[in-house]
């Protein structure tokens, strides 16, 4: 079922208000901008409750393999993929966030099939962070993921999610998604990197 562009982009506007409003003063190192970079072939990021392998990529799309064995992808760093259907998006649109720097902002939609999803994602800051992986200089994105076109809207969902991305480890140290139903109903989920194993050698 079709959820009007007008309504998928008021909401975001909605929300990005009070994004902007809740905002907290953070401790913002000097970061040099951060073009969009690969991380690391073969090695493995252990978060909370998963880890990925990283597999390879290209262009704007990262491959990895999670603990189970299950395959999975993102593209653009932020925005999640399924490799076995790909979104399809405008690949510049996306690139256009890069190189990372406070308030570069993208607008774009995403379909697979006949569903549709609207993304809006600004680049807030720096913040430096420590994780128990370590402590790192991180550019901080806020990304909303919105349904446009949806089989069931009344249980659509939309995610504010917020990354600290690292140029050191060129990957997310950390994750905060707040997911929110038609109905007003939130989850939130937040994840830390723990560490970072290269070749079968503990890096950090």
């Amino acid at each position: 079922m079709r959820i009007s562009l007008v309504r998928s982009l008021i909401l975001i506007a909605a929300i990005a208000s009070g994004l902007s409003a809740q905002r907290r003063a953070i401790s913002a190192p000097a970061l040099p901008p951060a073009p969009f970079a690969q991380p690391e072939f073969d090695a493995v990021f252990r978060y909370d409750s998963f880890q990925n392998r990283i597999l390879g990529g290209e262009g704007l799309v990262t491959r990895y393999v999670d603990g189970a064995g299950r395959g999975g992808a993102r593209f653009g760093v932020f925005f999640a993929d399924n490799p076995a259907s790909p979104l399809v998006y405008d690949v510049d649109t996306v690139a256009a966030l890069f190189p990372l720097s406070t308030g570069r902002h993208v607008r774009f939609i995403a379909s697979r099939g006949d569903l549709q999803w609207l993304y809006d994602a600004r680049v807030v800051g720096t913040e430096r962070i420590t994780t128990p992986a370590g402590t790192f200089d991180t550019w901080v994105v806020e990304t909303i993921e919105a349904p446009k076109i949806t089989p069931s809207p009344a249980t659509a969902r939309t995610n504010i999610s917020t990354f600290w991305y690292a140029p050191s480890v060129r990957n997310i140290v950390r994750l905060m998604v707040i997911s929110t139903t038609p109905t007003g109903r939130k989850t939130l989920r937040k994840v830390e990197l723990r560490s970072i194993v290269r070749h079968g050698a503990a890096a950090r």
